[in-house]
C-alpha cells in the first residue's frame, strides 16, 4: 500500500498545477512532485519531473518505486524484466495472492504479462498514512535517515533527514545555509536568514545588521532611521549622546553643548552677541537700555526722533537749535538765532562784529556798523540827528525783538525829555509777551549813572516796584522781573540829571503755568526746594518733548560773577518721571535730562561768567508725570576726578552705583559680586562657576546650563538627565533604550523591535524583540474568506511551518483559516509575491506539518506565483499557509481565490472523495438520472466517486440532510450492488451503506430522494 494516495483526491488538479511548474530552480530549488512517483504505472508528477535528479533513472526509466522489482517471498515476478511476461505465474507467496486465487487478481491485475508491473505488491503490508514500507517495517521517509525520501537512501553521518531530503544536522540555535550550519542571530554572512550578509563595517545582532564604530564613535540612529557612526565629543547633532542636538550657535565641545562666538561678540547667556550695539546687553551682559534708549559703542544713548540730533545726552534739532546750530556744539553767537542750520540776526538787525544791532537806532552804528553819532546827536532811522531821541517818548518807543532769549541795544537819553517817575531824561523801548516770561534788563557797560524801570501798555508811568537805579555795586541798573503775556515798555533814564549813550541788555525766559520761585543765593553749597506740579505743562524741555506739568526757577548774575558749576537734582525725591532743564539768555546750550537716575534726573552744567538771565525747571516726562518733589540744587565744583551725580560728587571710575555714568548701577549676579573698575561693571562669580544670564550656575552639575550657560540637558521622553562634570548624561528605566531621545522597550516597540529605529513592517509588530505578524503560525490564523483578497508582508515574520514542496519552505510564512462546507467544489488559492520566490501550501489541522498537508505549490508559471487546488474537500477549517522557497527573506504578497462548482450530477462528472469527512450540497434542480434497488423513484440525485486508500470498510450516511434520502453505492456508476438503504433505524428518514472497499478500488455513491424528494443533503463518509 502507497502511503502517498492521501493525495489522490487532488491529483486533477495537481496535475494541472504541476504542469506548470518551471524549472527555474534547479539546482537549488529542490521540488517535491505534486505526485510523487511511488511504483505505479506510470509517473504521476507531471509531464516533467522537476525533482532531482530531474528524471526517473530507474529501470524500467520510469518505475522509480523501491524495491524497483516485486519482491515477494517467495518473488511472484521472476521473468526478465522484472516483472511477468509469460502465463500468469501462479503466486506462491503467503497469504496465497491478492485475492487468494491461482493467479494474481489485484486491481489493476500485476500479473498481465505486459512489459510493466503496475500493481501494488500484494505481499507487502499496509502502512499508516504517511509511511511508506521499507524491507520489514513502515517509516516515514520525510524523516528516516536510512530511508530518505526513498527506501534504501541513508543520509551520511553528521546529516539528517527533513522533509525526505537529507541535510546537515545543526545544533540547537543554528540553521542550515547551503552546506554550513550558522547562527543566524550573529552571523554577518548569514543574518537573520540565509544569504543576507551585513555590508562593510555592519556586523550582524539579533538577526539584524548593525554598524560597528571605531573609538571614540558611535552608532546613533538619524531620524530618518539610518544608523551612522557619529564622535559623540563633537558632533554638534549627537553632543555626548544620541540625539541631544545642540542649539542653533552652539559647538559641541568634548561631548558638551557650548556657546562659541565670533570674533566681536560675548556669549551672554545662549546667544552670542555684540555688546556695543546690544539693547539688552549694553557694554556687558545683562546691562540693558530703558525704553526709548538704544545702545551705541557700548553705553545707551537716546533715542531721536525724525529731524532730531543726538547731541550730548540731548536730542536737538540742529535747524533751529541756536546751541547746535547745523551740527552738535555750534552755538549762535548772543543776540543771533538759528534759522536752517545757520546763525543769523533777528529781523531789522545787522550782524556787526560778533553782535546783533538794530543801525536804525544805534548811535555807535548808526546806518552802518562802526558808524558813531557825535555827542549830542541820536540816530533815527539810520541817520545821526541832533535834538531828542526819536524814542524819547512812548510813541516812538523802539520795538525790542523777541526772537532770541538776549538783546543787546544801543541808545542815548542826550537831549531826552523827562516822562515817567523814575530819574530824568528817559527813553523807550516796546516789547509784547504772549506767554508768561521772566523778562531781564542791564545797563552795564554804560558811560553813566543810569535807572531802568519797567511801563505798562499805556505808557503812562511805571510799574509799581520796578524802578531800580545803582545794582552790583555800581552806577549801573539791572532790573528782573515775571510778567504775564501783553505789551510793556523798558524804561531807560539817568539818575538826576545824568544823560548819555548807554548799552542796554534785554533777555527772557518762558516760565511755565505752575509755581516760580526766585532763586537769591548763588552761594557754594547745596540748597534742597520742595514743591509739586500740577495742571497742564507749557513748556516743552529741550531733552525730551515733556507734557507734563512743571515748576520755574530763575536769578540773575552780576558782572563780577565768576564761571560757577552746578548741579541739580531730583534723584530718589519723586515718585514720578521728571525732567530737569537749566536755561541762561546768554548761553546757547541749554543743559536738560531726562532719566539721569532712574526715572528721575540730575544735571550738571557751569553757568558763565557776568551778568544775565537764568532759569531751572521742573517738568514732567508725560501728562501723567507729576506731584510732590525735592530738588537739590548745589553751586561749586566736585574734587579732582569726581563728578555730580544726584546731588552728590561721585568718582565714575569706582562707584558701582555710577558705574562710568551716573545711574549706572552694576547688578550683581545671583549668587556672586560686582565690582566698577575703570568705570565698566566688572561681574564675577565663585570657583567653578559662570555668569548666565544673571546668575551663577555651576556648569560641571547644573542641567539647565551644564558646561556652558544656556546648554540645557534634554531627558529622553520617559527617561531622566543630569549633568555630570559638565556633560549631559541621558538614562532611561530599566529595560528601555533611548532612542533618538525617547526611551524605547525594545521588547516590545514595533518602531524600535530588537534595536533603535528597527521597524516592524506592517502587519507585524514586535514581541520579545522580534517582529512577529499577528498571523505568524497556524495557531494564530487570520480568517480568511474564499473570494476576497488578502495582501501582507512577510519581510520580519519567521519561519514557523515547512511544506513538502519549495525546498521544505523554509521561508518566512504567515497563516490563514479558511471555512469550506463541503460542497462539490474546486477550489483554487492563488497568491503572488513581490521581491522574493513564494510557496503556497494547505493543512486541514493546526499543526501545519507535513503529515497534515492537503497541497502544496511553489512555482505556478514564474517563481513569484505558487497555485493550489482543492477538488471537493470535506466539510471543515483548512489553514493555507504564504511561505517562501527556502531561506528567502520574504516580503510582499497578494493571496486571492475562486471556487467552480463540480457538476457531480452526472455519472461522467462525479465528485471524487478521497478522505473522510462531511459533504454538503442539494439535489434540488439536478436530474433523475439512477434509482437504487431499495426505493425506486423520481427523485433528482447526485454522483459521488470514491477511491478507497486501504482495504476495509467504508461507511456512508446522510444524517443531517433535509429530507428524506436514499443511498446505494456500487462498482459501476448508478448500481447499487454494494448496498441500497433508505430509512435506517435510529436515524428517521436518513439513510446508510456499509461496505468492504479493496484498496485502489472506486466506488460510487448515489445521493438520491425517497419518490420524489430532493432538497439539501449531507454525505458522511468515514473508513478511508
Amino acid at each position: 500500500m502507497k502511503s502517498q494516495n492521501r493525495l489522490w483526491w487532488l491529483v486533477p488538479a495537481l496535475l494541472a498545477t504541476a504542469c506548470g511548474d518551471s524549472n527555474t530552480n534547479t539546482p537549488i530549488d529542490n521540488d517535491v512532485p505534486v505526485a510523487k512517483d511511488t511504483g505505479d504505472q506510470t509517473d504521476l508528477g507531471g509531464a516533467v519531473d522537476s525533482g532531482n535528479p530531474a528524471t526517473d533513472a530507474g529501470n524500467p526509466t520510469t518505475d522509480n518505486g523501491t524495491p524497483k522489482t516485486d519482491a515477494g517471498s517467495p518473488a511472484d515476478d521472476t521473468g526478465s524484466p522484472a516483472d511477468d511476461t509469460g502465463s500468469p505465474v501462479a503466486d506462491a507467496g503467503s497469504p496465497a495472492d491478492d485475492t487468494g486465487g491461482a493467479t494474481d487478481a489485484g486491481s489493476p491485475a500485476d500479473d498481465t504479462g505486459g512489459a510493466v508491473d503496475a500493481g501494488e505488491r500484494p505481499d507487502v503490508p499496509s502502512c499508516p498514512s504517511g509511511q511508506s514500507f521499507c524491507g520489514t517495517s513502515c517509516v516515514d521517509t520525510n524523516t528516516d535517515n536510512t530511508n530518505c525520501g526513498t527506501c534504501g537512501v541513508a543520509c551520511p553521518a553528521g546529516q539528517a533527514c527533513q522533509v525526505g531530503v537529507c541535510r546537515l544536522s545543526c545544533a540547537a540555535g543554528q540553521s542550515l545555509c547551503g552546506t554550513a550550519c550558522v547562527t543566524l542571530d550573529s552571523d554577518p554572512g548569514n543574518c537573520g536568514t540565509c544569504g543576507t550578509a551585513c555590508p562593510t563595517g555592519q556586523m550582524c545582532s539579533a538577526g539584524r545588521c548593525a554598524l560597528t564604530c571605531s573609538s571614540p564613535r558611535t552608532v546613533c540612529t538619524t531620524p530618518a532611521g539610518v544608523m551612522t557612526c557619529v564622535d559623540a565629543l563633537t558632533d554638534a547633532a549627537n553632543c555626548g549622546a544620541c540625539g541631544n542636538a545642540c542649539a542653533t550657535g552652539q559647538s559641541c565641545v568634548a561631548g558638551a553643548c557650548r556657546l562659541v562666538c565670533p570674533a566681536g561678540q560675548t556669549a551672554c547667556g545662549t546667544v552670542c552677541v555684540d555688546t556695543a550695539t546690544s539693547d539688552a546687553n549694553c557694554g556687558a551682559c545683562g546691562t540693558a537700555c530703558a525704553a526709548g534708549q538704544s545702545c551705541a559703542a557700548g553705553v545707551c544713548r537716546r533715542n531721536c526722533g525724525a529731524g532730531e540730533t543726538l547731541c550730548g545726552d540731548a536730542c536737538v534739532v540742529t535747524a533751529t537749535s541756536s546751541t547746535n546750530c547745523g551740527r552738535c556744539n555750534n552755538a549762535c553767537p548772543a543776540g543771533q538765532s538759528c534759522a536752517a542750520g545757520a546763525c543769523v540776526c533777528p529781523a531789522g538787525q545787522t550782524l556787526c562784529g560778533s553782535a546783533c544791532i538794530d543801525t536804525a537806532t544805534s548811535v555807535a552804528n548808526c546806518g552802518v556798523c562802526g558808524r558813531a553819532c557825535t555827542a549830542g546827536q541820536t540816530c533815527t532811522a539810520g541817520a545821526c540827528v541832533a535834538g531828542a531821541p526819536a524814542n524819547d517818548l512812548p510813541a516812538g518807543a523802539v520795538v525790542v525783538s523777541l526772537a532770541t532769549p538776549s538783546t543787546t541795544i544801543t541808545g542815548t537819553t542826550t537831549n531826552a525829555t523827562t516822562n515817567a517817575d523814575c530819574g530824568g531824561g528817559d527813553v523807550y523801548y516796546r516789547f509784547t509777551l504772549t506767554r508768561r516770561e521772566v523778562v531781564y534788563v542791564d545797563t552795564f557797560g554804560s558811560g553813566y549813572d543810569t535807572e531802568l524801570a519797567f511801563a505798562p501798555a499805556s505808557g503812562v508811568g511805571t510799574i509799581a516796584g520796578t524802578c531800580t537805579d545803582d545794582v552790583c555795586g555800581g552806577a549801573e541798573s539791572q532790573l528782573a522781573r515775571v510778567l504775564d503775556p501783553g505789551s510793556y515798555y523798558v524804561l531807560v533814564s539817568g539818575f538826576g540829571t545824568n544823560r548819555g549813550a548807554f548799552t542796554l541788555h534785554f533777555q527772557h525766559l518762558p516760565i511755565g503755568s505752575g509755581a516760580v520761585t526766585q532763586i537769591t543765593s548763588l552761594a557754594a553749597g547745596t540748597q534742597t526746594f520742595a514743591g509739586t506740579t500740577a495742571g497742564v505743562g507749557t513748556i516743552t524741555q529741550s531733552c525730551t518733548a515733556a507734557a507734563g506739568p512743571e515748576t520755574s526757577y530763575w536769578f540773575t548774575t552780576c558782572p563780577a560773577f565768576a564761571a560757577t558749576q552746578f548741579n541739580a537734582a531730583t534723584c530718589g525725591a519723586a515718585t514720578w518721571d521728571t525732567v530737569l532743564e537749566q536755561r541762561s539768555a546768554a548761553r546757547a546750550a541749554n543743559v536738560c535730562n531726562d532719566d539721569g537716575c532712574g526715572a528721575q534726573s540730575t544735571i550738571t552744567g557751569t553757568l558763565a561768567a557776568g551778568a544775565g538771565l537764568h532759569t531751572l525747571y521742573v517738568d514732567g516726562y508725560g501728562a501723567a508725570s507729576l506731584g510732590a518733589y525735592t530738588l537739590s540744587l548745589t553751586f561749586g565744583t566736585c574734587p579732582t576726578g569726581q563728578n555730580f551725580c544726584g546731588s552728590a560728587c561721585v568718582n565714575l571710575q569706582t562707584s558701582a552705583a555710577n558705574c562710568g555714568a551716573c545711574g549706572t548701577v552694576c547688578t550683581p549676579p545671583t549668587g556672586g559680586t560686582v565690582t566698577c573698575m575703570a568705570g565698566a561693571c566688572v561681574r564675577a562669580c565663585p570657583a567653578g562657576q559662570l555668569n548666565c544670564g544673571g546668575t551663577c550656575r555651576a556648569v560641571a552639575t547644573d542641567s539647565a546650563n551644564c558646561g556652558a550657560c544656556g546648554t540645557v540637558c534634554v531627558a529622553p521622553a520617559g527617561g531622566t538627565t543630569s549633568c555630570v562634570a559638565g556633560g549631559c548624561v541621558a538614562a532611561c528605566p530599566a529595560g528601555q533604550t533611548n532612542c533618538g531621545g525617547t526611551c524605547r522597550n525594545l521588547a516590545t516597540d514595533s518602531a524600535n523591535c530588537g534595536a533603535c529605529g528597527a521597524a516592524c513592517v506592517a502587519p507585524t509588530t514586535c514581541s520579545a524583540r522580534v517582529c512577529a505578524a499577528p498571523n505568524e503560525t497556524c495557531a494564530t490564523p487570520a480568517t480568511y474568506a474564499i473570494g476576497a483578497t488578502a495582501t501582507g508582508n512577510t519581510t520580519t515574520a519567521q519561519n514557523n511551518h515547512v511544506s513538502s514542496c519549495g525546498n521544505g519552505g523554509t521561508g518566512r510564512d504567515v497563516a490563514y483559516a479558511v471555512t469550506l462546507n463541503g460542497s462539490p467544489n474546486a477550489y483554487t488559492f492563488t497568491s503572488t509575491t513581490t521581491g522574493f520566490d513564494g510557496v503556497l501550501h494547505v493543512h486541514n489541522a493546526a499543526a501545519c506539518a507535513t503529515t497534515d498537508e492537503v497541497a502544496c505549490n511553489d512555482d505556478n508559471g514564474s517563481t513569484t506565483s505558487s497555485r493550489v487546488v482543492l477538488t471537493n474537500p470535506p466539510a471543515g477549517t483548512y489553514l493555507v499557509v504564504q511561505d517562501g522557497f527556502a531561506l528567502n527573506g520574504g516580503g510582499a504578497f497578494s493571496l486571492t481565490s475562486s471556487a467552480a462548482a463540480i457538476n457531480n450530477d452526472l455519472c461522467a462528472t462525479p465528485a471524487a472523495i478521497s478522505r473522510n469527512g462531511r459533504y454538503t450540497g442539494t439535489t434540488v434542480g439536478r436530474a433523475n438520472n439512477s434509482s437504487g434497488t431499495c426505493s425506486a423513484n423520481t427523485a433528482p440525485d447526485v454522483v459521488y466517486a470514491i477511491t478507497a486508500t486501504r482495504a476495509g470498510t467504508i461507511t456512508v450516511d446522510t444524517v443531517g440532510s433535509g429530507f428524506d434520502t436514499t443511498l446505494y453505492v456500487g462498482t459501476t456508476c448508478g448500481g447499487s450492488t454494494l448496498g441500497c438503504n433508505d430509512d435506517t433505524a435510529g436515524l428517521g428518514l436518513q439513510s446508510r451503506v456499509a461496505f468492504a472497499a479493496t484498496a485502489g478500488a472506486t466506488y460510487y455513491v448515489i445521493v438520491d430522494g425517497y419518490s420524489a424528494n430532493s432538497g439539501a443533503y449531507v454525505l458522511n463518509v468515514s473508513g478511508l
